[in-house]
């Protein structure tokens, strides 16, 4: 047998659903990357701020 490594589009073990959707993903979160402020600290608060708001929003939590 030979050490051949096969390369292909899809992830190993992923359906392709599952990858499309992880690249969807992924350009969303560039997208949200892109605009956010160069300063690391910053960045991150906004995010935290973001996942507030989803939490919220999208899945009914109310924070403490």
């Amino acid at each position: 047998m030979s050490n051949v490594v096969r390369r292909s589009g899809k992830s190993r073990g992923k359906s392709s659903r599952e990858a499309r959707n992880e690249a969807w993903q992924r350009r969303q979160a560039l997208q949200v990357a892109a605009q956010l402020p160069d300063n690391p600290t910053e960045a991150l608060a906004v995010l935290r701020h973001a996942e507030t708001l989803v939490r919220s929003f999208l899945t009914g939590f109310k924070p403490v």
